[in-house]
């Protein structure tokens, strides 16, 4: 006969039992939660792609190439205050380094404030201050042949390997790499004026302005190291409204005539930097080029019939500015300037 136990001795042993057969549960559950792997639940949008690796249970998402792909230029640099809005929207904001600008957006420098941009091909934008813009580019290639951007106030210098059109209200901007050069680069700096006329700069390259005469389609060459001047012939821009139709007119111009006008401007005396003791000289020079006329600090110039020109003007004691300004026949213009300097006996 079994020997018998007490109560008290009893419950003891069962708890102690139940005590031991929950650890083992326990310790049975926390292993197959750690076998188990979960896949983590991750908000997909329609443009994205979004890889999972189910070993370490962490998701990264990828954004899809086919938007970067949509980027005309990039936000390289910008000092102090230069501010982008986005195609059909009112706001500006602060823009911020490797900003990407699509079809349309717009980029303004306020005071003392600069910006630096690159295209896709390497072409660059060096914006000076109070200078807005307006990118574009061309809806019917898919190969880009040029870099394109509308200006419509301030100035900016452009360089390119290829080709960097620059649309503005006076004309189209057509800046051209040397095919063949030592230096296949580029460049040009445009000034739009308060009254939208432009100045055109050519460092390096080559550039033709296309721009309405007359309702005719007139191209003017411009050589490197030259500059020319034109007034407002075409409005491509209402407000920050891009005139598509107006755009579209100038890339596809079909150039009815071709300006060949030449003016060829010979100054005699004084030499730049000269240093004379007289309050008043003589200016002395031949302008070559029918039709041409000459303006002296603007004051027009009477030229015989062979180009020479004189003309006697006072100076101010200390460094005076003399400014040429030979007309062509074409309505171009071209600066030249001399620096004279009176030292009183």
């Amino acid at each position: 006969m079994g020997k018998l136990i007490s109560c008290s001795d009893y419950m003891k042993y069962t708890l102690k039992n139940l005590i031991v057969l929950s650890f083992f549960i326990f310790v049975g559950c926390q292993k197959a939660q750690q076998e188990k792997t979960e896949v983590p639940v991750v908000a997909v949008s329609e443009t994205a792609k979004v890889s999972i690796d189910t070993t370490t249970a962490s998701s990264t998402a990828v954004t899809s190439p086919a938007v970067e792909k949509n980027w005309l230029a990039k936000l390289l640099q910008q000092t102090n205050q230069v501010e982008f809005r986005k195609r059909n929207q009112n706001v500006w904001n602060q823009a911020e380094q490797s900003l990407a600008f699509l079809r349309y957006d717009a980029l303004q420098t306020k005071n003392s404030s600069t910006a630096e941009v690159i295209y896709q091909s390497g072409s660059t934008l060096d914006v000076k201050e109070n200078t807005l813009i307006i990118f574009d580019e061309d809806p019917g290639q898919k190969k880009k042949a040029e870099d394109r951007i509308i200006i419509k106030s301030g100035q900016l210098t452009g360089k390119t390997k290829t080709e960097l059109w620059v649309f503005t209200d006076s004309g189209l901007i057509q800046i051209k790499a040397k095919k063949g050069a030592a230096s296949k680069l580029a460049e040009a700096h445009i000034i739009v004026k308060k009254d939208r006329a432009i100045t055109v700069k050519v460092n390096q390259g080559t550039a033709e302005i296309v721009y309405k005469k007359e309702n005719e389609f007139t191209r003017v060459a411009v050589a490197e190291k030259a500059d020319i001047n034109l007034k407002p012939s075409t409005e491509v821009t209402s407000g920050l409204q891009v005139n598509e139709d107006k755009i579209q007119e100038l890339a596809n111009a079909q150039i009815k005539t071709v300006a060949t006008a030449q003016a060829d401007l010979s100054i005699e005396s004084p030499a730049d930097n000269a240093l004379v003791n007289d309050e008043e000289i003589e200016i002395r020079g031949r302008l070559t080029g029918a039709g041409a006329k000459l303006l002296i600090n603007g004051q027009l110039a009477e030229i015989s019939d062979g180009g020479i020109f004189t003309k006697k003007i006072k100076l101010q004691a200390g460094t005076n500015l003399v400014v040429f300004q030979i007309v062509r026949s074409d309505g171009t213009v071209k600066f030249v300037k001399r620096n004279v300097r009176y030292q009183p006996r």
